[in-house]
């Protein structure tokens, strides 16, 4: 599995009597998918980065936390750990995963801006024929455009500190893949979750038949509005990665197919997504 530490770990690393150097530095921030929050099991994937390899002595700094939002990274002053990281060096790479719990905020109800909840789903009083009925199509877009907004201003902050030494920096990030809604909390030490499960059940009493259209939508347009966002930000890889999982099977509550829980791949999962996307494209910008 990769080398992954805390910025701490890495700090201490950096000091006597250890002093210790690497070939290549990675800076990796986001949510649960890069999180690094529970032991490793020899031999299974963790997270998204564990299955990577690296041809030269690479250390992955990672500041990833469980249910971190991008709009939680984006804004420094909450964020004084990525403003130390960026800091500290030059980093040969940035890896990042983020929107998947800004977008489960919001199909839970509990995404807010200056105090007003955005809706991207409708309250029915009577059932749809349309699962695009039930869907705010305006609240979608004014989410889309915030996140968009956000992986740009992230971005943005390889130029701002430290006189831009990052500036030039790959990142690399991802567009999850599709889930199958399901009473599957996530179990780590207590359980998490079910999320978009309980958004669609309890918050907004969807019927079961357009559970499945209405996720696929809403993971469609994220990954759209992300893939743009290479046009739009230097060196900004979107890994399109929608489609390449198999989905869990409805009404299962635990490990299924590719998915550990609702919104977590399992370890071969996770190795599969690694194999097909990450690895060849940090071949070819690590060379």
């Amino acid at each position: 599995m990769s080398n992954q530490k805390s910025l701490d770990q890495f700090i201490a690393d950096g000091r006597p009597p250890l002093n210790k150097s690497y070939d290549c530095y990675i800076l990796a921030e986001g949510d649960s998918w890069f999180n690094l929050g529970f032991l490793p099991i020899p031999g299974k994937a963790r997270n998204l980065l564990d299955p990577l390899h690296f041809k030269k002595d690479t250390v992955i700094v990672n500041l990833a936390t469980l249910g971190d939002t991008l709009e939680h990274m984006e804004r420094i002053t909450k964020n004084p750990h990525l403003l130390t990281a960026l800091d500290l060096r030059k980093w040969d790479l940035i890896f990042l995963s983020g929107g998947g719990n800004d977008l489960i905020d919001a199909l839970l109800g509990r995404y807010f801006i200056n105090g007003q909840k955005l809706e991207v789903l409708n309250k029915l009083s009577a059932p749809a024929n349309d699962y695009k009925d039930y869907i705010n199509m305006q609240g979608v877009q004014t989410f889309l455009n915030l996140i968009e907004n956000y992986y740009i201003e992230l971005a943005g902050y390889r130029s701002k500190v430290t006189d831009g030494k990052n500036k030039d920096v790959d990142i690399i990030t991802h567009c999850y893949d599709y889930i199958q809604p399901r009473d599957a909390p996530a179990k780590i030490l207590k359980s998490f979750g079910p999320w978009v499960y309980t958004a669609l059940t309890e918050v907004y009493k969807i019927p079961e038949q357009f559970w499945l259209d209405i996720v696929n939508y809403m993971f469609d347009e994220l990954q759209k509005m992300m893939a743009g966002l290479e046009t739009k930000i230097n060196k900004f890889h979107v890994l399109k990665t929608l489609g390449t999982l198999t989905l869990a099977k409805p009404h299962t509550t635990g490990n299924s197919n590719d998915w550990k829980n609702e919104i977590h791949p399992n370890a071969g999962g996770y190795e599969k997504l690694a194999k097909i996307y990450i690895q060849p494209l940090i071949d070819q910008i690590l060379t």
